[in-house]
This record gives structure tokens, sequence and C-alpha cells, in this order.
């Protein structure tokens, strides 16, 4: 079987594309997928459905996180379970568009009070604050127009269902807070007047 020969894996390890990654299924068969990407990435690629019920993974026989980045001629086996589904954290990592897509389609699969929901969780545990005051302040509005979104709830539902990143909202709130303390800062104090010379005899 040349499937199963070394020579196999070998020949096609040594002729790959910078830009690609060639691995494997636990059967042999080639799974073509963009550099740095991971089982995730593996899973979308193989079936969308694979990918909304991946659990765990093993590369080259041993479990690995489902971050980990794949590597030329890595075996990776995916192992399902009927009660899993995708997590917006995957699109943290994930490279690929079969598998940014596929995350994105279920979450938008959701109802908009699951997704508020989801996105109120994403920033309590991304921010540490008091998330009922932040969702209704000023800083909020103006992250949620900074975005291209009408509203904080267009904000949140985005960010629930994948749409928007927890990072870009953070990244935002950082921007909006840095401009409203350089609006606040008080004006520079008035250079003192210069010393008199030694008076003229």
């Amino acid at each position: 079987q040349l499937k199963d020969s070394p020579e196999y894996y070998k020949c096609l390890k040594e002729n790959l594309f910078e830009d690609e990654v060639y691995v494997f299924t636990p059967r042999g068969d080639v799974v073509t997928l963009k550099s740095a990407s991971t089982a995730v990435d593996f899973a979308y690629k193989v079936h969308t459905e694979i990918g909304n019920r991946i659990c765990a993974c093993r590369i080259n026989g041993k479990e690995s996180s489902l971050d980990e980045k794949l590597h030329d001629g890595d075996i990776v086996e995916i192992i399902t379970c009927d009660d899993s589904s995708p997590s917006l954290q995957w699109l943290n990592f994930a490279k690929t568009p079969a598998a940014r897509n596929g995350i994105r389609k279920w979450f938008k699969g959701a109802r908009a009070e699951d997704n508020i929901l989801r996105a109120r969780q994403l920033l309590a545990e991304e921010l540490g604050v008091h998330l009922d005051r932040m969702v209704s302040s000023e800083a909020m509005t103006h992250v949620s127009e900074s975005l291209g979104l009408n509203s904080t709830e267009q904000l949140l539902v985005a960010l629930g269902s994948g749409d928007v990143l927890v990072s870009e909202v953070v990244g935002a709130l950082q921007a909006y807070a840095k401009r409203r303390i350089a609006t606040l800062a008080p004006p520079p104090s008035p250079l003192p007047p210069p010393a008199a010379g030694p008076p003229r005899r």
C-alpha cells in the first residue's frame, strides 16, 4: 500500500509551499490547509458537521489542544461528540475561511437573546468590570458606532454571533478611553516670565 509507506509521506513532505501545510488523515489522505492552521481548520475542511462537533483531537497519535498549529506531515485525528458545539474562542486561532465561516454560521443560527447573553459573558471574562454599567455606558455607544453598528444591542448580537471579535471591542474601548483622557487632561501650565537681568547703570 503506497499510502502506508514512509516514502509516501516523505515525498509529499519534501514538496510543499511555504504558505500551505500538508497534513494527513489517519487513513493517509492528504488535506491541504493554510500555514499555521489548527485541528479546527482541519475538521471544517473535512466537513462542516465534523467541525461543529469537534471536542478533541490527536496529532501524531498524541492528544493535543485544538489551537495547536499543524505542521507538514502531521497525522490528525478528529474526535467528535454529539453534545459539542463551536466556541467563539475558536475565531482567535482558526485560519481558514471554511472554519471561520462555519463557526460564524453556527452562531448566526442562534436566537438574538442567546447571542446577547453569550456576548455579555465574553465581555465579563475579558474586562472583569460591572457589566450592566459598562453595557449602558456612553463608551459602548461610541464603540458600536466606531464598528459601524447602530446600537449597543446590535453590537452585542454581532459579538455573540462572531461577526465582531471581543478583541475588536476591547481595542475600540481602549481607543475611546485614550481620547477621553486626552480631552480631560488639564492644559499645560504657562511658562514663568523670564528672570529680570541685572539693573543697568
